[in-house]
């Protein structure tokens, strides 16, 4: 993935986020854990700024958007229902 790929990627997740705070489709911080320490023991975890070297997201915040996914299908999605 180019660097303008990723830049886009991160772009992309930050609107996404913005957005879905608004909607409060945020998860439950235990399955923000679960993500994140998913995160923390993959091989594509660039540590110095805690960003995805297949995506460039940062995992941090990725890992709390519902809609979001793992580009190495680690962790799927997951659907909220927004009532």
């Amino acid at each position: 993935m180019s660097y303008l790929d990723k830049l886009k990627n991160k772009l992309d997740s930050f609107s996404t986020y913005r957005s879905e705070l608004k909607k409060k489709l945020i998860l439950s911080t235990e399955e923000q854990s679960k993500r994140i320490n998913i995160c923390n023991s993959c091989e594509f975890l660039f540590t110095p700024t805690r960003s995805c070297k297949k995506c460039g997201c940062f995992v941090d915040a990725k890992a709390t958007l519902a809609s979001s996914e793992c580009p190495m299908t680690k962790w799927p999605k997951i659907i909220v229902s927004e009532d």
